[in-house]
């Protein structure tokens, strides 16, 4: 009993307003690293699907097939969730564009995806954009 009375019960208080003020610091912190790794795998997925879709596109004899294949090859990696306006994008959806001046073997084609990334943070939660220039590898117009 004497020793429970020598205690100071009143010291401890700076360790918890320390504790206090440290744990929101250290919640936001991991936060910051989960959004950031969220981030990382949309941009990845990114990458990676305006290389297929690329792919898929610059492969067929003209636009509109190279069109339909690139959005078939988007559908299959954001199961079913494109958008025709990449502007106004909801979270989880994508929207997917392609520019080429001629389809004609050697020309350039932009192929360009876009995607809303929903993260914990609220200030990383934008829609985020890939470009990939790939060339016209087949066409209907051929050099005789």
């Amino acid at each position: 009993m004497r020793r429970l009375r020598s205690i100071h019960w009143r010291d401890g208080f700076g360790e918890y307003l320390g504790f206090a003020l440290v744990i929101p610091l250290v919640f936001i912190f991991v936060f910051f690293m989960i959004s950031t790794f969220q981030v990382t795998v949309a941009e990845e997925k990114l990458i990676y699907a305006s290389y297929r879709a690329g792919r898929a596109a610059i492969t067929a004899d003209n636009e509109a097939s190279a069109r339909k294949n690139a959005q078939a090859v988007l559908e299959e990696i954001y199961h079913g969730n494109l958008s025709a306006d990449a502007n106004n994008l909801a979270p989880g959806m994508a929207a997917f564009q392609i520019e080429q001046a001629s389809w004609i073997k050697g020309n350039i084609v932009k192929v360009s995806v876009s995607q809303h990334v929903d993260t914990m943070l609220p200030g990383m939660r934008t829609i985020h954009k890939r470009c990939l220039g790939l060339m016209i590898e087949h066409s209907t117009w051929y050099d005789n």
